[in-house]
């Protein structure tokens, strides 16, 4: 039972219009379904969340973040992504690991990857654990980049507010069955607040062999480095806290028909100094693993999947003894379908050994049916979630380490429908239940700007998510996402924090003219805790944002305005957010 204050809180959040905002628009998609338009047939929608190139560059956005807002049940910052309330999100870069191995919470380091270069992303919502193992039971991302092409590429700059601007560069070379890629970028920013400056700058290569279209081999290099400051809470701020991180991510993939291996090395430094706490800390953690997978058809009713891996991570900092963790894993998963039915079977077991926790023995099943133009699927998974070394043994100036860290394990259940009735309009929703033993959680008592990682007893995610993307005609684009998230600390039988029950989003995008393109977009956060015990609340708030393009032969200019309204409002973590900020840039495809 919830408390009295929850209650009252609940009702809140239950006048406000959004929700009601966001179902009169899918009750008005009734036009598309009874307009004289032809109906969709063909291959059911996949259950998977799937965004192609395409896709992207009709977005029209200049940081990938923007593109996972824009699918149901997402939640993506500058170096953070979240699925149904949960940061235990892993992704990858044709199949090497973005996740910063510095990072607190599973921070992702986009930079490594430019929208222009994308060539399909697979979003697995509350899956993928089965084959991608620990710290990925809010979901997995799949990031593909396009093939190495003849001599192509583009080159941007663009500038805006608070001494703001970024230049970067993506080339690409082809000769026979060698491709050669680069690519690299400078931002910086003064921030709109005390202590909030930040420079940036990246550069990467890659090269490729590919005799066929199943067989390749490929090696990537990147270095990120990343200075700012760090302005902290508004009732704690720390107006001389500095931090400077650095990360180097090498690759080696390849693929000879079923057989793929992917050997990666990713290696972070973290630097965090202040003066005002005495505080002088570094933390240096380093990667190395190896993952080797075979698929294969079986008798023509499926397909098995087979798959090892070997991981080891080493941690050094200031003032803690240098820590080592090993892991190795055994997966196997089977896919049953037969002809034309429109039922599928997929079960598997995965298995994580680690030299730091107990042995963990995570089973996943999914079943499906699909019919025409629609899809329902019914899914079961299973995971293990790990401290990292930055939460065991890391100090900041706004958190204590905790060596005495558990591991974390979740059990996600969710059921989704996809439908196409139309050509011209796609609908999906889910249901997630999702629940977290001995979660790890950020904690910081009240009246202290300083917290600290703990494991939380039982946590219960629970809700629903549903979008549609419907196109009147040619030139106009409607889509919306909403999300209804549950998130309950039984232990205390309180909310968690930093999670918002309500998030919305409506974006409508026009092209008036064919070389002129714009993005309206309307995006709601409802009211959330900011401290374990619900006594900090938080206001919910409503963004308006523009995005504008006109290109010319090979160019084009483009705008984007965040905030629009300049609206003052914080994140979920209690943050201060920007004020009003644009940009203005010019983009020159090769």
């Amino acid at each position: 039972m919830m408390r009295p204050a929850m209650s009252a809180f609940s009702f809140k959040i239950r006048i406000f219009p959004w929700p009601a905002i966001f179902l009169g628009a899918c009750l008005s998609l009734a036009y598309g379904l009874f307009s004289p338009l032809p109906t969709a047939r063909g291959e059911a929608p996949d259950e998977r969340l799937v965004i192609t190139a395409a896709d992207i560059a009709a977005m029209k956005v200049n940081k990938i973040a923007d593109i996972f807002n824009q699918a149901p049940g997402l939640t993506a910052g500058s170096s953070s992504v979240s699925i149904h309330g949960s940061y235990k999100v892993r992704v990858y870069l044709d199949g090497a690991p973005l996740n910063d191995p510095t990072s607190s919470y599973g921070a992702i380091n986009w930079d490594h990857v430019a929208p222009d270069s994308i060539e399909r992303i697979e979003i697995l919502r509350g899956s993928g654990s089965l084959r991608y193992g620990q710290d990925s039971s809010g979901g997995v991302i799949l990031i593909t980049t396009k093939p190495l092409k003849l001599l192509s590429g583009n080159i941007k700059v663009y500038g805006g507010n608070l001494d703001s601007g970024r230049a970067e560069t993506n080339l690409t070379t082809r000769k026979g069955d060698w491709g050669f890629g680069f690519k690299s970028f400078y931002e910086r920013s003064q921030g709109f607040k005390i202590n909030n400056d930040s420079q940036r700058w990246q550069a990467g290569f890659k090269a490729s062999f590919s005799p066929a279209a199943d067989r390749y081999l490929s090696l990537a290099a990147d270095y990120l480095e990343d200075r700012r400051g760090l302005s902290g809470l508004p009732d704690f701020p720390t107006p001389h806290s500095r931090q400077r991180t650095r990360n180097l991510a090498l690759s080696l993939n390849g693929r000879y028909e079923g057989l793929a291996n992917n050997l990666y090395y990713n290696s972070g430094r973290a630097a965090n100094q202040d003066r005002d706490r005495q505080l002088d800390q570094n933390l240096t953690v380093t990667e190395i693993g190896d993952d080797l997978t075979y698929e294969l058809t079986t008798g023509g009713f499926g397909r098995l999947a087979l798959g090892a891996g070997y991981w080891r991570g080493e941690a050094e900092g200031g003032d803690f003894s240098p820590q080592s963790e090993n892991a190795a894993y055994f997966f196997a998963s089977q896919t049953l379908k037969s002809g034309d039915s429109p039922w599928s079977f997929s079960f598997g077991l995965r298995a994580d050994l680690n030299s730091t926790f107990a042995l963990a023995l995570n089973p996943e099943g999914r079943l499906a049916y699909a019919r025409d133009a629609w899809a329902l699927g019914f899914l079961y998974s299973r995971s293990a979630n790990t401290p990292s070394f930055q939460q065991r043994y890391n100090q900041t100036s706004s958190t204590d380490p905790n060596p005495n860290l558990g591991m974390e394990k979740a059990d996600n259940f969710s059921l989704t429908f996809n439908i196409a009735p139309r050509e011209n309009l796609t609908l999906n929703a889910t249901l997630f239940y999702n629940i977290l033993t001995d979660r790890i959680t950020y904690v910081r008592p009240t009246g202290s700007g300083i917290g600290q990682y703990q494991n939380l007893g039982r946590v219960v995610y629970s809700g629903a998510d549903a979008g549609f993307s419907w196109r009147l005609n040619p030139s106009l684009n409607f889509k919306g996402t909403y999300t209804y998230l549950l998130a309950e600390d039984r232990e205390i039988s309180k909310w968690l924090t930093s999670q918002a029950r309500h998030k919305g989003r409506l974006e409508l995008f026009w092209q008036p003219l064919p070389p002129l393109n714009a993005a309206f977009s309307l995006n709601y956060t409802g009211r959330t805790y900011n401290n374990r015990e619900n006594t900090e609340e938080l206001a919910s708030y409503t963004l308006f944002n523009f995005r504008g393009e006109y290109a010319f032969d090979d160019y084009s200019l483009f705008c984007e305005v965040n905030n629009a309204l300049n609206k003052t409002y914080y994140y979920v973590d209690g943050l201060l957010a920007p004020p009003r900020t644009w940009i203005f840039g010019v983009n020159w495809n090769i």
